[in-house]
């Protein structure tokens, strides 16, 4: 999934949003990712 990012804020349309959905029934410690690629300050 890539999300672009404008400010430090996700830039989604008005009908967008970013859910996770765990459908596991079995309970379980979870790891998230997040992978950032880009130019800071730059405009």
């Amino acid at each position: 999934m890539t999300i672009p990012v404008r400010e430090g804020k996700a830039v989604l349309g008005v009908w967008q949003s970013v859910i996770f959905i765990d459908a596991d029934s079995c309970p379980r410690d979870r790891e998230i990712m997040i992978t950032v690629i880009g130019d800071a300050g730059k405009n």
